[in-house]
């Protein structure tokens, strides 16, 4: 009796630390291509383009249809029109934004970097050059291009 209670302690033991060996099942996850990387930085670039050349169609492009803005000191802004009157509402004459970091997987990415502008607005009629951080989430479309879905950004000047 005393080996047959030894022996299923042993099996029990080796079933156990077994499947902690093997451990739970594997899935593999793709990071993003390089065509990927490369699509979502021309998106970027796109949009700085489009800004700066009032191309609010062209700009409008590189937007998801439900996208929502996240900026500091600002309410949400949901949805694709909605987001482009506000940024066309905006004298934007400079406008520069640089991903450091693109990172993804499975048809969603996020890209982080900076980006300094020089705007105007009726609110705020005294052009203001400001710079930041943005954070942008973005979803791959269909035909293979990138749409930001949500872009966060926020400003590094001191309030005043």
């Amino acid at each position: 009796m005393k080996y047959v209670v030894i022996f299923a302690v042993g099996a029990i033991i080796g079933v156990i630390g077994g499947a902690l060996w093997i451990g739970p099942e594997r899935v593999e996850v793709s990071g993003l291509s390089e065509a990927d990387v490369a699509a979502i930085r021309a998106t970027i670039e796109s949009v700085v383009q489009s800004t700066l050349a009032n191309d609010w169609t062209a700009w409008e492009s590189n937007w998801a249809e439900d996208a929502l803005t996240m900026y500091a000191h600002s309410p949400v802004t949901e949805g694709r029109a909605a987001v482009r009157d506000s940024w066309e509402s905006a004298n934007i004459t400079e406008f520069a934004a640089t991903p450091y970091v693109i990172e993804g997987r499975d048809g969603l990415a996020y890209a982080r970097g900076t980006y300094s502008m020089t705007v105007s607005t009726e609110a705020m009629p005294e052009q203001v050059t400001d710079s930041g951080k943005f954070l942008l989430i973005l979803e791959k479309l269909p035909d293979g291009s990138w749409a930001i879905a949500i872009d966060a950004a926020s400003s590094d000047l001191p309030l005043p």
